[in-house]
């Protein structure tokens, strides 16, 4: 009994700091440094049923990110995400977002957000499961060798000097971008 009354406080007290929002005073964007492991595989679908494989991710720098339809804070990473994508797709970056969710809450939510990156559904977990995701929204940064390198849990500032920074040091050439 109190090992159950433990973990509902602890749960209580910590899904607020999940869930909340970086405001202008948060402090910078946390990344973890992964075991550079080859990244999964990924055998999803893309929004529309189509099969989605991806074995391979050397030659370009992915990020990968776990989100769901109902999560807050996955909701306003979007608008930063596309800018990001639109800023590095044509110097090497891929991006790849991964729905937890059903194929129909997804295509529904889709025309809520203008993105251009590819969607993919992970309805069952498969993919979810493979990179050890264990709260959303989760993403992945994998180097061109096709290693996982960092990750982070929550809500990222893609746009912040530290994070571009971050992704400009794995891009294929220093320039300024």
């Amino acid at each position: 009994m109190v090992k159950h009354c433990l973990l509902f406080v602890v749960l209580v007290v910590g899904m607020p700091a999940l869930s909340a929002s970086p405001t202008a005073s948060s402090p910078s964007t946390s990344w973890s440094t992964e075991d550079s492991r080859p990244a999964p595989s990924l055998h999803l679908t893309e929004t529309d049923g189509s099969p989605y494989v991806t074995e391979d991710f050397t030659g370009n720098i992915t990020l990968i990110h776990f989100w769901a339809t109902w999560c807050v804070p996955c909701r306003h990473e979007f608008p930063d995400l596309q800018a990001l994508w639109e800023r590095y797709r044509n110097k090497g970056l891929q991006i790849i977002a991964v729905a937890e969710d059903s194929h129909e809450a997804v295509k529904e939510y889709l025309p809520e957000i203008d993105i251009s990156f590819p969607v993919l559904v992970d309805q069952y977990g498969s993919g979810m499961h493979d990179y050890r995701v264990i709260g959303l929204p989760t993403s992945y940064l994998i180097d061109a060798q096709g290693r996982l390198l960092y990750s982070a849990i929550g809500r990222v500032l893609w746009m912040e000097k530290d994070t571009l920074k971050r992704i400009e040091g794995l891009l294929p050439t220093t320039q300024d971008y």
